[in-house]
């Protein structure tokens, strides 16, 4: 299987050997690099889910806000406290940030956490004043 830091920015990702083994996940590439050299939509052909995740945008129990149109507008009227927590740098739920900050024209700041249970305690404590995190069943 092909890998390597450049693969998600370089075109030669989409122009690997036909030999069956490469698998390339270009879904957060658009938001990693400032220009890549493919498209990955026309340059790729899904293969297969490989995950599903749901996710929450969680506020404080003593949040000024309870919606999502809310929150954004709290944004709007706080930019310098415009932080939301995540369990894990560059997974998931920070992409999840970027997206929502990229489609409400806002900037927001992530501010990671080594795991779930430090971002929940500094959620319940008011530490950080909003948390995106992965739903469990």
């Amino acid at each position: 299987m092909g890998c390597s830091p450049r693969g998600l920015e370089d075109r030669s990702a989409g122009r690997q050997h036909d030999h069956g083994v490469t698998i390339a996940v270009t879904v957060f590439a658009p938001l990693t690099h400032a220009r890549i050299r493919y498209d990955p939509v026309k340059d790729f052909a899904p293969v297969s889910l490989v995950a599903n995740f749901q996710m929450a945008l969680r506020g404080r129990p003593a949040a000024p806000v309870t919606t999502l149109r809310e929150y954004i507008e709290w944004v709007r009227a706080n930019p310098r406290k415009a932080t939301y927590g995540v369990p894990l740098a560059g997974g998931p739920t920070h992409f999840f940030g970027v997206m929502l900050a990229r489609a409400t024209g806002l900037e927001m700041t992530a501010v990671p956490y080594k795991g779930s249970a430090g971002l929940v305690n500094d959620l319940l404590g008011g530490q950080v004043p909003a948390a995106i995190t992965v739903v469990s069943h």
